[in-house]
């Protein structure tokens, strides 16, 4: 599990997890200006291509589920180094803690 700050669960009260939470959570409005991407949920799980970042990138709430496995599927959409990141206000990792086990497969 993850914790921004003081942040610990997501606005349904669950433990938070790759989904992130809601901007309803942040103590302060104006503090939603600030995540790296404003179309995604704080603290969701991102995935970005640094060849073409506009295009690549993608939160993990509009991939695919591969199953029940909590797997997703994402497909390049070009060449090149692919990072993840959580969805945070630059500057602001210093309060995060937590880790996530990432397996990348080929297809």
């Amino acid at each position: 599990n993850w914790t921004d700050g003081s942040i610990a669960a997501d606005e349904n009260g669950q433990p938070l997890g790759v989904n992130g939470f809601a901007d309803s959570l942040m103590p302060r409005n104006f503090y939603n200006l600030l995540k790296r991407s404003g179309a995604h949920r704080w603290f969701e799980l991102m995935l970005y291509q640094d060849n073409c970042p506009g295009e690549s990138l993608r939160g993990v709430t509009e991939l695919q589920p591969a199953g029940a496995s909590g797997s997703y599927v994402y497909r390049a959409v070009c060449s090149g180094k692919l990072s993840l990141h959580v969805n945070d206000a630059f500057g602001f990792y210093g309060n995060n803690a937590g880790y996530a086990n990432v397996a990348i497969t080929r297809r």
